[in-house]
């Protein structure tokens, strides 16, 4: 299992640094740290055989019409705050995302429902170029001060169960969620179907 950098699960890891790629075939994914969300979020960045960049599968950094809330992981540790990590969801978009061609495509984790993100769009994928035109939270003209407080305005209370979640529940002596695995087949123009695993994690008794 691979997972994100700043993790420190409680079970056997690659932990994916900041710039790593990974060949999987005729294909290579880079990864992306963008902590906001919470620390360990990660994007993974889809390059084609040609070296071409041509979708960023972008966990709960960035939904389409939404970008994630940056309230569920606060006092995780002891001085994390949800503006704190609203500042860092500010830099990782505009540092890591924003920088990205236009013509990407976005697979983000959650779509409409999810209580992950506040306005998101029932639509399950888009380019990144459109949604820097009509994503809220990718405005070009945002000062960060006015990003922390639109991302932190009107979030309704979180699930009873997200203290079980991986924000926590990834490090040594919690409760392990159950992981349900759900292939998602992407097809790229230039590449044969590529079969990606998504994790959705729910508590014990719990199937979503």
């Amino acid at each position: 299992m691979c997972t994100a950098q700043n993790a420190k699960p409680a079970f056997d890891a690659i932990i994916a640094k900041d710039g790593e790629e990974f060949k999987i075939g005729n294909v290579t994914l880079k990864a992306l740290h963008t902590p906001g969300h919470t620390m360990e979020s990660t994007c993974y960045l889809l390059k084609d055989e040609n070296g071409k960049e041509v979708a960023l599968f972008s966990g709960d950094t960035l939904f389409i019409g939404d970008v994630g809330r940056p309230d569920l992981a606060q006092k995780v540790v002891a001085d994390l705050t949800q503006d704190k990590l609203a500042g860092y969801l500010f830099e990782s978009l505009r540092n890591k995302i924003m920088p990205l061609a236009d013509d990407i495509i976005v697979y983000p984790a959650h779509g409409a429902g999810s209580a992950c993100g506040k306005n998101m769009s029932k639509e399950t994928t888009d380019t990144l170029g459109h949604q820097k035109q009509t994503n809220y939270a990718l405005r070009s003209n945002m000062t960060k001060e006015e990003f922390i407080k639109e991302v932190t305005t009107g979030l309704t209370a979180p699930p009873a169960y997200f203290p079980l979640q991986p924000i926590s529940s990834n490090r040594p002596g919690t409760l392990q969620p159950e992981i349900i695995w759900r292939p998602r087949p992407i097809f790229l123009r230039s590449s044969l179907p590529i079969s990606i695993l998504s994790t959705e994690h729910y508590p014990p008794g719990r199937s979503g």
